[in-house]
């Protein structure tokens, strides 16, 4: 006579005490000779054959195929993706600031016309142009005479008697007149706002400390030959 394992539904002899196909073990049999199965251990289903099995079989009994667990490879994938969302997002953060030197000084738009040549300050954007917008004669004036100083058209500035004294180098020669013309201006004005007496531009070369020519409001930049 054979009896039905409870694990694996084989039919296996009445006497055996052990499951040849899934190991499962038998209790004892009961006096009318019933079998009391042990059924401690939970089952699942062969992904192959959809038989059941023991749950920690690794070897169907039925269909004899490898049962591979697809969890590591679920947990490989899932952070694969995760870092690779990790750096989309990143990437979109990313802000490239591109913040060139400024190689001249910005004009100043007063009384006179904006240098074109070595002082001319790059296209401003939109928030930069209301912001110099806002700011006033004084503070275009020190915004000038700051960046001139810092971009090598002017070495020195000296504040005397009702005159000051600018001392120029080699690339303020590259400019033209006009720029040059607004270059003197503004340091006029400069000066002013700490001597309001002053009415007199003297430029001198910064090598030999020769005079060069003179500014003064009304009269224009007077050059020497």
């Amino acid at each position: 006579m054979e009896k039905e394992c409870t694990q694996c539904t084989m039919m296996v002899p009445e006497e055996s005490k052990i499951c040849p196909c899934c190991g499962k073990k038998f209790a004892n049999q009961d006096k009318q000779g019933s079998i009391i199965m042990d059924t401690d251990k939970k089952c699942r289903y062969c992904a192959y054959c959809a038989m059941k099995i023991p749950k920690d079989a690794k070897i169907c009994p039925h269909c004899r195929k490898t049962l591979v667990s697809v969890w590591p490879a679920i947990v490989i994938v899932g952070v694969g993706l995760f870092f690779i969302f990790i750096f989309i997002i990143s990437g979109k953060n990313q802000t490239v600031s591109k913040h060139p030197p400024q190689n001249a000084p910005q004009a100043i738009q007063n009384n006179f016309n904006p240098p074109q040549g070595a002082i001319s300050a790059k296209k401003p954007s939109e928030p930069q142009k209301a912001r110099t917008a806002a700011l006033s004669a004084d503070e275009k004036v020190e915004n000038f005479v700051k960046t001139a100083l810092e971009t090598g058209v002017v070495q020195k500035v000296e504040l005397g008697f009702n005159t000051v004294t600018i001392l120029v180098r080699p690339v303020f020669y590259t400019l033209d007149y006009d720029e040059k013309n607004a270059t003197a201006a503004a340091f006029l004005r400069w000066a002013r706002t700490r001597e309001p007496d002053t009415d007199l531009v003297m430029l001198r070369d910064s090598r030999d400390l020769k005079a060069i020519g003179n500014y003064a409001e009304g009269l224009g930049l007077r050059l020497e030959k």
